[in-house]
């Protein structure tokens, strides 16, 4: 596929995303609409196929029949590692994404990294939305208006709805996150991590939307002024994560300068968003 990261953020709709779970906890950034995983692979070139229970497989909470769960994700992975493509997996040693690269026995061979081991069990699996896995069996066409659903992909993630009192999305999650700051509750890991992966989140959609300006035209303004905002979003939390380097270390943050220095950071990225948001809304959809 002739894409990078930054594609497959656009087209997933990750770059546009930000969920702020209560009191900052760190499942904020996998609360989303995991059906748009499957679905942004299909505009880059490659069909998926998933397997989805939403039945929890966790340490503390596993049984017969979400073993079997994890039977049918293994077996499913094994055809297509067999066929030479890697596969994503839900719930690889700790509660994240991983990507397997291999198999080895009864146990899944992994890219390494953060909360990632090498490798783990079949059933090892610590998955509390149900074992998940994504492959991608198959090349298909690339739709030629892609620019245009990732378009709508975007104004539709950056004005997503809240999940309900335990999470907010967009626009309210900054002001949440800000509340949570100043009012002296805002756990030093889950600041630090959401920090660093919504920023990198903004870095791509800036990106994504410079390369859109490139192929349709700096004639279209709001493009253009789109681009622009994401670059103020990306500056301000690209800014944040270099004061808020990830830590597994417990306690709040409780520095008031450094409090105020990072609800000022987010003012401004919340600022620049709905900037972005008002340029997208007025898109005629080319």
């Amino acid at each position: 596929m002739d894409c990078d990261a930054t594609d497959v953020a656009a087209h997933s709709g990750y770059a546009f995303a930000l969920t702020i779970s209560e009191n900052l906890c760190p499942s904020g950034p996998t609360d989303l609409d995991w059906s748009s995983l499957s679905r942004g692979p299909q505009g880059l070139g490659r069909s998926t196929l998933v397997l989805e229970t939403g039945d929890g497989h966790t340490p503390a909470s596993r049984s017969e029949r979400t073993r079997a769960h994890c039977r049918a994700a293994f077996e499913m992975i094994e055809r297509e590692i067999e066929a030479g493509r890697p596969c994503v997996l839900w719930g690889a040693g700790a509660a994240e994404f991983g990507v397997v690269r291999g198999l080895e026995g009864d146990e899944y061979l992994l890219v390494s990294g953060g909360p990632i081991p090498d490798r783990v069990a079949w059933d090892g699996l610590d998955a509390p939305g149900g074992p998940y896995a994504l492959a991608f069996p198959t090349a298909v066409p690339v739709h030629g208006d892609r620019d245009l659903f990732v378009v709508r992909r975007a104004l539709a993630q950056l004005t997503r709805l809240d999940l309900g009192p335990g999470a907010k999305c967009g626009l309210e999650a900054y002001r949440y996150w800000v509340a949570q700051l100043r009012a002296g509750r805002t756990p030093r890991l889950g600041h630090s991590y959401n920090v660093q992966c919504w920023a990198e989140a903004r870095r791509h959609a800036h990106r994504y939307f410079a390369r859109l300006v490139e192929r349709q035209g700096a004639e279209r303004v709001l493009l253009v002024q789109t681009r622009d905002a994401l670059q103020r979003v990306a500056v301000a939390m690209t800014q944040l994560a270099g004061r808020f380097p990830y830590t597994a270390k417990a306690g709040c943050v409780e520095d008031p300068r450094q409090i105020e220095e990072a609800a000022i950071l987010l003012e401004a990225a919340q600022e620049a968003e709905a900037a972005a948001i008002a340029a997208l809304s007025s898109i005629p959809f080319f």
